[in-house]
C-alpha cells in the first residue's frame, strides 16, 4: 500500500509539474518582450513570437541554426557580457546595438540569467527592442545641436535657467549683457540678477500660471 500511494505521489507531482511548465511556456509565448533561451552554442534552444520577430531583422533562417553571438555590432561588448555572464551570472538592462540585415542598427535593451537548461549552461535572455528610442533620441541631439548653434549665433541674450536659478544655458551675448565670466557660469545664481524678491516671486507665479512672461 505504501509503494502504491507514494506511485501515485509521484505522477500528482510529474502532473503538477507539466502543467506549470505548460502554463510557463504559455505565458512566455505570449509576452511582448522577446524571450529566448541561448545555447553556449549561441543558439536558441527556446524562442517565444516576438524574439523570432526581432531575430528576423538580421536573418530569414530557421532561428535553431542563428549564432546571435554574430548579431553584435560590438565584439568587445558580446566578450565582455559573457565573462559577466560567466563569472556573476547575470547581466541587467545593456544596451546591445547590432546590424541589421539591411545594414540598419537594431537597438536592444537586453537582460540574461544564467541557467541549467536540459543539463547544459545557458543563458535566459529578455529583450526589448529599443530602437525607435534611440532613432529619437538621435533626433532629439541633432535638433538641440542645431538650436545650440542658432542661439549661439544670435544678437539677442539668450538665457535658460532651471529651478533655484540654475543656469543651464547661456550664449555669448547674454554673458556680454548679464557681465559674466565663462568661469563663473558654473555656481552662478541667476535670482542674483532680481531687482528685489518681489519682482522674482511675480514671474515666478506667471510662469506657473501662463508657462511664459513677455515684456
Amino acid at each position: 500500500i505504501s509503494t502504491i500511494s507514494i506511485i501515485q505521489e509521484r505522477k500528482q507531482l510529474e502532473e503538477r509539474m507539466a502543467q506549470s511548465e505548460a502554463l510557463l511556456r504559455e505565458i512566455l509565448e505570449s509576452a511582448p518582450v522577446a524571450v529566448a533561451i541561448i545555447g553556449r552554442s549561441g543558439r536558441p534552444r527556446f524562442w517565444n513570437a516576438e524574439f523570432a520577430r526581432q531575430l528576423s531583422v538580421f536573418t530569414k533562417d530557421d532561428p535553431r541554426t542563428v549564432d546571435t553571438r554574430l548579431c553584435y555590432r560590438d565584439a568587445e561588448q558580446r566578450d565582455r557580457i559573457s565573462e559577466e555572464l560567466r563569472t556573476k551570472g547575470s547581466i541587467r538592462h545593456e544596451e546591445i546595438a547590432a546590424i541589421a540585415e539591411d545594414g540598419s542598427t537594431f537597438w536592444g535593451l537586453s537582460s540574461m540569467e544564467r541557467i541549467s537548461f536540459e543539463g547544459e549552461t545557458a543563458a535566459l535572455t529578455w529583450v526589448i527592442d529599443i530602437t525607435e528610442r534611440k532613432r529619437a533620441e538621435k533626433i532629439a541631439r541633432q535638433k538641440e545641436k542645431q538650436l545650440r548653434k542658432i542661439l549661439a549665433a544670435s544678437p539677442v541674450g539668450v538665457l535658460i535657467s532651471g529651478p533655484g536659478g540654475k543656469h543651464l544655458y547661456s550664449n555669448a551675448r547674454w554673458r556680454e549683457l548679464g557681465a559674466v565670466r565663462e568661469d563663473q557660469i558654473a555656481d552662478l545664481d541667476l535670482r542674483v540678477f532680481y531687482k528685489n524678491d518681489k519682482d522674482q516671486k511675480w514671474i515666478r507665479k506667471k510662469m506657473q500660471e501662463k508657462g511664459r512672461v513677455r515684456d
